[in-house]
Formats: C-alpha cells, sequence, structure tokens
C-alpha cells in the first residue's frame, strides 16, 4: 500500500494505481451520491474555486443573515403517533371487540 491509501500493480514498466473507497475525493463523493458537481458554476459551467472557509459561528451567522437566510436552527416538529394499525386499541376499537377499554 503506498502513501495515498492506493494499491499499486506493476504492468511491465507502468505502474497502475487503483484507488479505494476510502480515497475518493469529497467532490466525487458528492457527484456520485447527489448528482451535483460542486466544480461547475451551475449558471455558465465554468470552473468553479474555493473562496473561503468560515468556521467562526459569528461569522457564518453573518454571512447567512447577509445572503437572507435563516440563522437559527429551526424548532423540531411534534412527533406523530404508530400507524392506525399499530396501535393494539384503536385496532380492537375499529373491529368491535369489547375488551377495547
Amino acid at each position: 500500500m503506498s502513501a495515498g491509501g492506493a494499491h499499486g500493480a506493476k504492468t511491465g514498466a507502468v505502474t497502475v494505481v487503483q484507488r479505494t473507497s476510502s480515497d475518493l475525493p469529497w467532490a466525487e463523493l458528492l457527484k456520485r451520491t447527489f448528482g451535483v458537481d460542486v466544480l461547475v458554476c451551475p449558471k455558465c459551467q465554468g470552473p468553479m474555486k474555493l473562496v473561503a472557509i468560515l468556521t467562526d459561528p459569528r461569522s457564518v451567522a453573518r454571512y447567512l443573515s447577509g445572503i437572507g437566510e435563516l440563522t437559527c436552527v429551526p424548532d423540531r416538529s411534534p412527533s406523530r403517533g404508530p400507524p392506525y394499525w399499530k396501535s393494539i386499541v384503536l385496532r380492537r376499537k375499529a373491529l368491535g371487540d369489547g375488551d377495547a377499554a
């Protein structure tokens, strides 16, 4: 195994390098999983480049509010009950069983 985590096989004078699944770049993983090429501009099809990396929460909030996005996490919706026929009480009531109470 070489330094990059890829396996090399010598064929004559040429070394063929095969990537393992853990070696795939993040852009290729996103393209394979979601069908989105993050390195190509969706408007002009030109190459995109990294402009900045935001790590400070205040900077992220300032940026999101500047582009009109929410800066806080929305509340979770309440959980629902079990499916109708999974509830033994509701199933007994629907079937007219007298022991539903």
